[in-house]
């Protein structure tokens, strides 16, 4: 049960978002592949980088059809400057299962949702709340911060617990707003999330030596990408002599990984983008 403090705060949360909320292109739609390219860009993405690549991205493949039937390699290209690229397959490959499988339609059950390429718990949850209207509660951090401060406090809490918490409130707001409501929540917690103040991060002594981001196999992989979204190929000797700062067993290693990804396909001689 909730109590009256937690309700009003609830309340206070929900009003400022009516009134304040961030003017986000997203928040424009309840097309589901819109609403569902939003949500697989904006995984570990800030909402500042996403905004004009989503706007671009939406120019290129305006709907679901011309998404599922695009060369892949175009799909990658489109998605320079959000990093952790395998999204740009997941993304592709989620629509193509839906027009083959759904007839053009997306789910609108939890359990057929989490078995599509790149879709967890939150995106799903997502869907079904922006798009489709649907009462359920969702948990990303933003949502996972407000329910332990306001329900819980110092006390941790399992995601399994907060969820719980969470459902309770969408039951409380939907008995007293109405079923529409409950779009505005999950947007208003967002909003509430990123106006709190930045955590500063503890200096904490680690046993592991610090490795820069730009000395990381993540990183060399988003380079490899770089350069095949500029030429169409790029020849093993080219790539060497490019990298030549890399040391050739790394090199190796990291294109393996990005064939096993499906990102790049490899010959005998050259790397290339996928089709």
């Amino acid at each position: 049960m909730l109590t009256k403090k937690q309700k009003q705060v609830c309340m206070a949360v929900l009003k400022d978002y009516q009134r304040y909320s961030r003017n986000l292109p997203w928040r424009h739609t309840r097309n589901p592949y819109r609403l569902f390219v939003s949500e697989i860009m904006l995984q570990q993405t800030q909402v500042d980088r996403v905004i004009p690549i989503y706007t671009a991205f939406l120019k290129q493949f305006p709907n679901k059809k011309q998404l599922a039937t695009a060369k892949t390699c175009n799909v990658i290209r489109a998605w320079k400057g959000l990093g952790y690229n395998r999204r740009a397959l997941y993304l592709q490959q989620t629509i193509q299962i839906i027009q083959k499988e759904f007839a053009g339609h997306f789910p609108r059950d939890l359990k057929t949702l989490l078995k599509l390429p790149g879709i967890g718990p939150y995106t799903a949850r997502a869907i079904l709340s922006f798009a489709f209207g649907q009462a359920v509660p969702m948990m990303d951090t933003n949502h996972r911060k407000f329910y332990q401060q306001t329900f819980f406090q110092k006390e941790q809490q399992t995601d399994n617990k907060l969820l719980k918490k969470a459902e309770e409130v969408i039951i409380w707001l939907v008995d007293e707003t109405g079923e529409s409501s409950v779009y505005d929540w999950n947007q208003a917690l967002m909003d509430w999330g990123a106006a709190l103040p930045k955590e500063k991060k503890r200096k904490v002594k680690k046993k592991k030596l610090y490795v820069p981001f730009k000395e990381t196999d993540r990183y060399l992989r988003g380079r490899i990408i770089d350069l095949l979204r500029e030429s169409y190929q790029c020849s093993l000797k080219q790539l060497e002599k490019h990298f030549a700062d890399i040391k050739k067993d790394r090199l190796e290693r990291v294109l393996s990984s990005l064939a096993f990804d499906g990102l790049i396909l490899r010959t005998k001689t050259s790397i290339l983008l996928p089709e």
